[in-house]
């Protein structure tokens, strides 16, 4: 959130720069102090997620939806997307769609509460794109961030799982 004198307080892009990792998240293969920009539009959700992220070593820029992210992503410089399909001004697949083509090899995973995601071929992110489901804990988080950003052997040990359109 941010609050500015005479405006009110309005969800915005918060940043962390002080990575931490502690217990299991230590041991992640995430690279260290990478850069995450996370969109979700849930509060607490979003809070949650920020912690687990800084726990694992994550620098996080949260927002809660697709304009505040467009200008985050123009302000940062952002290693990963970590973004819910469904948002209250648009669409994570639109998103992730506008990103990559600007930084075609950015990764991209996207988080939901669905088991299926429709307009992935549409949006050129079928098969390039992993989805973790919620809810989630921060060892599959970890997973997820790894295999989305690591070597192909981060792939075999899971974590995520990749997506197809199942509207085709």
């Amino acid at each position: 959130m941010q609050s500015r004198s005479n405006e009110g307080t309005a969800p915005g892009p918060r940043t962390t720069d002080a990575p931490r990792q502690s217990g299991a998240a230590a041991s992640s293969a995430v690279p260290r102090g990478l850069t995450v920009l996370l969109v979700e539009a849930d509060g607490l959700i979003r809070l949650s997620t920020v912690e687990m992220l800084e726990e694992i070593g994550c620098r996080v820029v949260a927002t809660s939806g697709v304009e505040h992210a467009l200008g985050a992503f123009d302000r940062e410089a952002v290693d990963l997307l970590l973004a819910e399909v469904t948002l209250p001004d648009g669409s994570g697949l639109e998103l992730a769609r506008r990103l990559r083509g600007t930084r075609p090899s950015l990764p991209v995973v996207f988080t939901t509460g669905h088991s299926e995601i429709d307009g992935l071929k549409e949006a050129g992110l079928e098969g390039s794109s992993l989805m973790l489901d919620k809810p989630y804990e921060c060892a599959e988080l970890s997973a997820c961030l790894e295999r989305a950003t690591g070597p192909a052997t981060a792939a075999a040990r899971g974590g995520g799982r990749p997506i197809t359109d199942h509207a085709s």
